[in-house]
This record gives structure tokens, C-alpha cells and sequence, in this order.
């Protein structure tokens, strides 16, 4: 503690020797020694305070000392008559002179405590800085100035907890997982914006709200209700808006200091995207399941009958033999062509790009599905247009294929297959246009999916969801269009740096 001393009218900082020669005096134990201090610990003030306030003292020491004398020569002289009239009236006057200047002086003793409060007061209320230069007792300054510190501390403290705690908000905010600060009572103290997006509703208007009468909030108040037996958090799911769907962790936790008071913290995390990996992942095992069935039951019954006893005669055994391997074949192409669409969809197939002449290979992997053509008696025709593209050579010849194979498969017997190859706008676009069943409006629409085959069963539905998928790691454009007397599919690539 330092305790300031009166030096030409402002207060300097005393050594620790001083201080205590000071305090000493302060508490009385040397009325007359320490740094100017007087009994009963008041520091002198200064000079014209002090003289002020001994004028005052005697004044009313005379005052009284009159009127106890008068009261003497009373009791002793009895006077009578109008002496005595005159005696009680110089005795109540000088009583009364003494109590009027004994009054003042109070009065003007307590005025600087009186606008010390005030000034305490503003400064608590307001904020006002506390003069303390103009207080006439140093114990007052002493005060102020150690107010005038608390006060300043206090607003540094406040305004530190206020940008922690708005701080604290924007990392709340920013967080993707909903937080939720419930009282005893499940009524909500603090929610972040993505609690209220989970619940369709503005963060503001969840505050005070009991839970269980929020909507929706049913499966957390029972999970809360869970949780306030147990240490351990518990689990609840939840139906968030928008038909999404979330996983919530439930913990009780002190709301107060030392822990007075229980309350739950609830983290909802949304887990639609999980769902939604979790339900592909089913159809696509199922569909999978589905594909594969068939050739590998045709497998499995031709490789029972060469190892039955059964005798076959003639050249069964060597069919048998030729559709076994037909089937293996099969059922190789089936899982070529799935793991293919896997890796394509994953990232995972990454060939080299390169520079080179699209007509040239549309017209290679034409003259390869001519074979094909004739077999199944099907006119293709194809007409290109020279192009020079940056892509991967490798990628473009399967989207040929696929599109090419699917045209010639999904024909009628003397049908036709139209491509043809053109640059608009330079960048190339592929057509390749066939004679097949006209597609309904739901069949062009899902056609790329993948395992979709429509109303014809044939094939693992396999290939031109190959198509699209390649399709997409160009940012090209697949389109498919029933014609008068058919199906058109139009590849369009963009505009590639290196043609």
C-alpha cells in the first residue's frame, strides 16, 4: 500500500521507510511524529485548511466556555431580577454562537465527503473520472484514487469479457454442428445459428424456450432426461428441416459457478450426407447383387453339369463348354465395367492427357463395331470432321465404345447408327443417332443412372453411366433426344487449351 503525501499541493509516493514512519502516525502510536500526521491517523492537509479549522475549534471552545462560565456565577451569585435575565440571555447566546459555528464547521468539514460520494457515484454510474486534486483530506484522495484505478480495471475487465464473449459468438456461429445450452429446467439459454437452422428458426427465437415444447425437439428432451442420470453423454437422433436428418450428443454440465446448478450441452451434428452415402451404398450393393447374379448362376449351373455324371453325347459337351466361357466372359466385362464406373466416380483413374486427332479415332472405334453391325444387321454409317483435342485418349475411345455399343444393342433388325462428329463454336460435338425404341420422357430422364436398364432387361445398365461420368470430368454436356424414328445422344466438349 502506498500512501500518498501532501508536497505543494499534489500527492507524491512515499518510500517504504516513510511509509511506515507514516503509518505509525496514522494509527496513533505518535501523535506528534510520521509525515505531518495528527492523532487518530488524519494527515495534515494544507496550510489554510489547518488554520481554518483551529480558528473554528476555538471559537467554539471559547463559545462553550462562556456559557458554562455563565452558568457558574449563576448557580453561585443567584442573581435575581433582570440580572439574572441577563446572564441566561449572554449564556444562551454564547451557547448559541458556539452551536452555529460548530454547525458550520461540520457542515463544512463533511461538504467534501459529501461531493466525494457524488463523484463516487457518477463514477460508478457514469464512468466520470474522480478529482482527486481538490479534495482537502488526504484519506479522501487516498480513496479516490484507488476508486479511480478499481473503476478503470473494472471498465478493461468489462470491456475484455464483452469481445471474448462476442468472439466466443463467432466461433460458435461459424461452427457447422449445432450447440444447444440448456438450463435444469431444459429451457434453452444459448443456441448458435446452426441450431437454429437445424430447427428451421431463427438462434433468437429459441432462447427461453422450454425444450419440450419446441418442435421437433421431442427425441432431445427424452435424451436429456437420459442424460440426467449418467456422467457418460448419450445419443438421440433427430429430423432436422429440409427433410435432413441429425445425430445429437447430450452431456450434463454445470450452467453456474461451482457447479450450483446442472444443465445440458447438446452438439447436433447434421448426418443427412451419411444417410444419404449409407442408402447409395444399399442400392448399389443390391443392384450390384442383382447384376452379377445371373451370369454367375448360369456359371455355376454349366460347371455342374460337365461335372455331373450325366453323359452329354455327341458336341453338348463342347457347347457347354463354349457357353461357359461366353458367361465368363460376361460376368469379366460386368466387373471391368464396375470397377471402371468405381474408380471414375472416386478420382481414382487419372491417364495422362495428350494432344491428338478426334475424327481419326471415332473413326477407328467405328471400323472396330462394324463387325458388330453386320451381326446384328444394323447400317453405321459414321461422318467426322477433322479436330485436334487435349484430352485422354484412353477415356475418349471407352465413351465410343459405350455409346456405340449401346446404339448397335438397343437396335431394331435393319435399323441404322448414325455418327457424326462436328466442331461449333470450336469445340468439338459428337452425335451418334440410332433407330432403337423411342424413350418415354422418365426413361430419357434416368438413363445414365447407373443399373438402370429401362424396359428392356438386357445388359448390366453399366455403360452409359460410364459415359456420363467421363462426361462430367470434362465439364462436357450429355443429352439425349427421341427423334421421329429414334434416339439421338449429342456429346458436346468444351473448348479444351490444348486444341
Amino acid at each position: 500500500v502506498y500512501f500518498p503525501a501532501r508536497r505543494a499541493g499534489k500527492y507524491t509516493e512515499i518510500s517504504p521507510a516513510g511509509q511506515r514512519e507514516l503509518g505509525a502516525g496514522c494509527r496513533g502510536d505518535d501523535p506528534g511524529g510520521g509525515s505531518g500526521a495528527y492523532p487518530g491517523g488524519f494527515l495534515k492537509g494544507s496550510d489554510a485548511v489547518v488554520k481554518k479549522s483551529v480558528l473554528k475549534s476555538m471559537m467554539i471552545a471559547l463559545g462553550t466556555a462562556t456559557a458554562i462560565c455563565v452558568l457558574l456565577c449563576a448557580a453561585i451569585f443567584r442573581p435575581q431580577g433582570i440580572q439574572w435575565v441577563i446572564l441566561a440571555g449572554v449564556g444562551l447566546a454564547s451557547f448559541g454562537a458556539a452551536a452555529l459555528v460548530g454547525t458550520r464547521c461540520m457542515g463544512a468539514a463533511l461538504e467534501p465527503v459529501r461531493q466525494f460520494m457524488e463523484d463516487v457515484t457518477a463514477a460508478r454510474t457514469q464512468g466520470k473520472a474522480i478529482e482527486t486534486d481538490s479534495l482537502p483530506y488526504m484519506e479522501l484522495a487516498v480513496i479516490g484514487q484507488e476508486i479511480g484505478l478499481l473503476s478503470a480495471n473494472t471498465r478493461a475487465l468489462h470491456s475484455r469479457a464483452m469481445w471474448e464473449h462476442g468472439q466466443a459468438h463467432k466461433v460458435l456461429d461459424a461452427l457447422t454442428d449445432g450447440v444447444l445450452l440448456l438450463d435444469s429446467e431444459l429451457r434453452v439459454i444459448f443456441a448458435n445459428a446452426a441450431a437454429g437452422e437445424a430447427f428451421g428458426r431463427e438462434p433468437q427465437g429459441l432462447m427461453g424456450e422450454l425444450l419440450t415444447e419446441a418442435s421437433g425437439a421431442a427425441p432431445l428432451a427424452e435424451g436429456a432426461q437420459r442424460a440426467a442420470g449418467t456422467p457418460y453423454p448419450v445419443t438421440a437422433h433427430i429430423a432436422l428441416s429440409e427433410h435432413r436428418f441429425g445425430e445429437a450428443a447430450i452431456q450434463r454440465i454445470a450452467t453456474t459457478e461451482g457447479g450450483g446448478e446442472s444443465g445440458f450441452l447438446i452438439v447436433i451434428h447434421d448426418v443427412t450426407a451419411q444417410h444419404e452415402s449409407e442408402a447409395v451404398r444399399r442400392d448399389f450393393f443390391d443392384a450390384a447383387s442383382r447384376v452379377l447374379r445371373t451370369p454367375t448362376e448360369r456359371i455355376k449351373g454349366l460347371a455342374e453339369l460337365l461335372c455331373s455324371d450325366m453323359p452329354l453325347g455327341g458336341n453338348k459337351e463342347e457347347d457347354v463348354s463354349k457357353r461357359l466361357l461366353s458367361e465368363s466372359r460376361r460376368l469379366a466385362a460386368i466387373m471391368g465395367k464396375l470397377t471402371l464406373l468405381t474408380r471414375l466416380e472416386n478420382g481414382d483413374l487419372v491417364l495422362p492427357r495428350v494432344s491428338f486427332d478426334l475424327a481419326q479415332l471415332v473413326q477407328e472405334r467405328c471400323t472396330r463395331a462394324e463387325k458388330a453391325a453386320k451381326r446384328l444387321k444394323v447400317a453405321l454409317t459414321c461422318k467426322v470432321q477433322p479436330c485436334i483435342y487435349f484430352a485422354a485418349r484412353g477415356e475418349i475411345a471407352v465413351l465410343l465404345d459405350e455409346l456405340l455399343d449401346n446404339a448397335l444393342r438397343f437396335n431394331r433388325t435393319g435399323g441404322r447408327v448414325e455418327i457424326t462428329l462436328a466442331v461449333e463454336q470450336d469445340a468439338p460435338c459428337l452425335r451418334i443417332f440410332n433407330t432403337g425404341d423411342i424413350l418415354t420422357s422418365e426413361q430419357a430422364r434416368r438413363i445414365f443412372e447407373r443399373f438402370y436398364h429401362g424396359k428392356n432387361a438386357a445388359g448390366a445398365g453399366l455403360g452409359l453411366a460410364i459415359v456420363r461420368q467421363i462426361v462430367l470430368e470434362y465439364d462436357g454436356a450429355l443429352l439425349v433426344t427421341p427423334a421421329p424414328d429414334g434416339n439421338l445422344f449429342s456429346v458436346r466438349f468444351p473448348k479444351a487449351a490444348g486444341a
